[in-house]
C-alpha cells in the first residue's frame, strides 16, 4: 500500500580539506599511504557502500592498510572530520556536495564509485491524493532533479 519514489542516487569519492590537501598531496591512490583513513562506522551500514578496503582493492593499490584510521557513528561525522583537516574520507556525494561547493572539501582524485544506495520518497498510497502531500511530493521530487541536473553540470565523466 505503499508509493515509492527514487529521487537521487548516490556515489561515493574520496574527499580532504584543501589545507590538508596542500600539506600533503593526495595525487593518486597510493599516496593514501600517507594519510589517515576517516571511516563511516554508521550502526545501519548498506552494504553496496564500499568501505576503504574494498575501495583500495577495487583498485588494486597496494601498501595501504585499509582498516585503519578512526571509524565514526554517522556520515555528516566523517565528513565533518574531513572538513576539520583530520583525514580523508570516503564520503557519499550527495552529502558531502555542499563542502565541496564551499570550498571546505576537495576531491582531488576525481574517482567517484557509483553505488546501489539511493535516496528515495515512500508514502502511503491513500495519502497520495492530499494537497499537502501532492505538494510536498511536487518539492522535493524538484528539488531532486534540480540537484541532478546540477551535478551533472560538475560531472568529469567520472561521477565527479
Amino acid at each position: 500500500g505503499m508509493e515509492v519514489r527514487r529521487l537521487i542516487g548516490e556515489t561515493v569519492i574520496p574527499v580532504l580539506s584543501p589545507e590538508l590537501h596542500a600539506a600533503n598531496p593526495l595525487n593518486r591512490p597510493e599516496d593514501l599511504a600517507n594519510h589517515l583513513l576517516l571511516h563511516d562506522g554508521s550502526p545501519d551500514p548498506d552494504d553496496s557502500c564500499p568501505d576503504w578496503t574494498m575501495w583500495l582493492a577495487a583498485r588494486g593499490v597496494r601498501g595501504v592498510d585499509g582498516a585503519r584510521g578512526p571509524r565514526f557513528n554517522q556520515s555528516s561525522l566523517v565528513i565533518e572530520a574531513a572538513v576539520n583537516g583530520r583525514g580523508v574520507a570516503l564520503a557519499k556525494r550527495t552529502l558531502a556536495q555542499d563542502d565541496l561547493d564551499a570550498g571546505r572539501l576537495v576531491a582531488p582524485l576525481q574517482i567517484a564509485t557509483a553505488v546501489d544506495f539511493a535516496y528515495y520518497l515512500v508514502h502511503p498510497k491513500s495519502k497520495g491524493r492530499l494537497p499537502q502531500v501532492k505538494a510536498f511530493i511536487s518539492w522535493i521530487t524538484a528539488e531532486a532533479e534540480a540537484h541532478e541536473a546540477a551535478l551533472k553540470t560538475l560531472d568529469n565523466g567520472a561521477g565527479i
